[in-house]
């Protein structure tokens, strides 16, 4: 199925970063076939991993981390997003219906006054996926809400959240 979703892609390795994710995933993306995850890939995925579990999340979730900015511009235009002049502004993309999501990984390793930080690229996907909405402000909101709250890593996890709702 993954091969028929992301033809391109000739190299996936599953990293566990963070064995409390249940059932989620944290997945490396690479162009390369036969090529070892480097170093930093791994820290990307690691940072991901970490922040996850910060925010509200699901147990069951899929998050492919484009590894290069090649990978990431490839991942891109099959998503759908082929806006040339926005590409420096997408960090990530979540698909609610396939219960992934799609982090450019780069981006959250090379951090200017002008990108977001990488907890709020994490956090924004997942305010996506906890209100089900892919409406841009809505999702910022409530990101930015989570961005302020003091404790949020002792908040159960997401489908404990949505049984309160």
């Amino acid at each position: 199925m993954l091969a028929r979703l992301l033809p391109w892609v000739t190299f996936l390795v599953p990293f566990w970063a963070v064995p409390a994710f249940s059932q989620n995933r944290v997945i490396a993306i690479t162009g390369k076939a036969g090529a070892e995850i480097t170093a930093n890939c791994k820290a990307q995925i690691d940072l991901v991993g970490r922040l996850i579990l910060k925010y509200p999340h699901p147990n069951e979730w899929s998050w492919y981390v484009a590894c290069d900015d090649k990978t990431w511009i490839a991942l891109a235009r099959h998503l759908g997003i082929e806006d040339p002049s926005r590409q420096d502004a997408i960090y990530a993309a979540t698909s609610l219906k396939q219960h992934s999501s799609y982090i450019r990984g780069p981006a959250l390793r090379h951090l200017s006054a002008f990108v977001p930080s990488p907890d709020h690229v994490i956090a924004h996907e997942l305010a996506h996926i906890y209100t089900g909405s892919r409406d841009e402000i809505i999702a910022d909101d409530l990101s930015l809400q989570w961005l302020s709250e003091p404790g949020l890593r002792d908040r159960p996890a997401y489908s404990d959240l949505r049984a309160e709702r």
